[in-house]
């Protein structure tokens, strides 16, 4: 979380959530503002790929672990599978399908 990185001495990155750059001069991370700022409600990066998840931005990455929306790489990638990322939730599906050619990239 912005928090996190600022604690963390990170001292400029951009907002995962909104996108703006944040300095760490102009962030005052006191021990309130990390309690407001991590019950803040907010809604998942992919609600627009339709998932519902609502909660604070303290249990915000705890979710993105676990959320079927996300897109992600095949783990067969790195040795030849050419599959476009998918989201988390065609994985299975995409791992049975493949199975055949993942099986002549090993």
């Amino acid at each position: 979380t912005c928090v996190e990185r600022i604690a963390n001495g990170e001292n400029r990155f951009e907002c995962p959530l909104d996108k703006t750059i944040v300095k760490k001069e102009e962030a005052n991370p006191s021990p309130w503002h990390r309690r407001k700022v991590m019950s803040l409600e907010v809604k998942c990066s992919e609600h627009k790929r339709g998932c519902a998840w609502k909660g604070t931005i303290g249990e915000y990455e705890k979710h993105q672990v676990d959320c079927t929306h996300i897109k992600i790489d095949c783990i067969y990638k790195s040795i030849g599978c050419q599959i476009a990322p998918m989201v988390r939730s065609h994985v299975n599906a995409h791992e049975i399908s493949a199975a055949p050619a993942h099986n002549r990239l090993l």
